[in-house]
């Protein structure tokens, strides 16, 4: 991807979930992490799903995971396509303020860092945006039964069922 140096933080929670008997052949480049209300939070550049293994169907991720419940981890991992903009879906570097509860990205409309088509742009996400993002992801899932529960290339992937009361 030739993105330059990552700036993923260090996390105990950060690939505990995975059972490397799964595994499937996935690329997926860790950028970014942080760690927000006990919730760890990781960027990254990866295939746009399981069957997709072109390099060009990459796409930027947010992906986000419990620290604090005591069943697994895997049971709370959601993740989100994220972009700036229409045209920049790659990430090459982030950082979140604390502070300010933003999460900066700069984001590139290529692959390649080298190409003279290549143009960047930087985007800012509040965390409560961030969070209503995984919140419909998951309402979407869990109450609607809409998608897939996701995590193809360390897990069997399921449908989402509708926890509706009927």
């Amino acid at each position: 991807f030739n993105s330059g140096q990552s700036a993923l933080q260090q996390s105990t929670y950060t690939l505990r979930l995975l059972n490397t008997r799964l595994i499937k052949d996935f690329f997926l480049y860790y950028l970014y992490g942080f760690e927000h209300n006990n919730i760890s939070y990781f960027l990254t550049i990866q295939q746009s799903d399981i069957h997709h293994t072109r390099i060009h169907k990459l796409q930027t991720k947010i992906l986000r995971f419990c620290q604090t419940l005591n069943q697994s981890i895997i049971k709370s991992y959601v993740e989100i396509p994220l972009t700036c903009g229409n045209n920049y879906h790659y990430l090459i570097n982030a950082k979140f303020s604390k502070d300010n509860q933003i999460l900066y990205g700069i984001f590139r409309n290529t692959t390649l860092a080298n190409l003279t088509s290549t143009s960047h742009a930087i985007c800012a996400y509040s965390i409560e945006n961030i969070q209503q993002g995984f919140y419909q992801t998951i309402k979407r899932c869990i109450v609607d039964g809409k998608g897939h529960r996701g995590l193809g290339f360390i897990s069997p992937d399921t449908h989402c069922i509708s926890n509706k009361v009927r």
